[in-house]
């Protein structure tokens, strides 16, 4: 004894399944592509920071005096010491 609703709530179910599974190789692909913004490439590691902005940091936190900071970040730029 078929109703009617049989074969419409069917395709529904089905439609809702695809579009799950689908929904799910999409989010997998974001991700695996690098769709994770704010590391390096992507691979779920903070990037390393570059000399400049090790200095950077020492002058704001105190470390290090402006002058020591200009004279470093001068050499830093001409790639003394090389």
């Amino acid at each position: 004894m078929m109703n009617g609703t049989g074969m419409g709530g069917g395709w529904i179910g089905m439609i809702v399944v695809w579009a799950g599974l689908i929904g799910l190789v999409v989010f997998a692909i974001v991700r695996l592509a690098g769709g994770d913004r704010g590391h390096a490439g992507g691979s779920g590691t903070p990037a390393e920071p570059t000399p400049r902005e090790i200095l950077d940091r020492r002058l704001a936190r105190g470390a290090i005096e402006p002058d020591t900071h200009a004279v470093v970040a001068d050499r830093l730029a001409h790639g003394a010491g090389r």
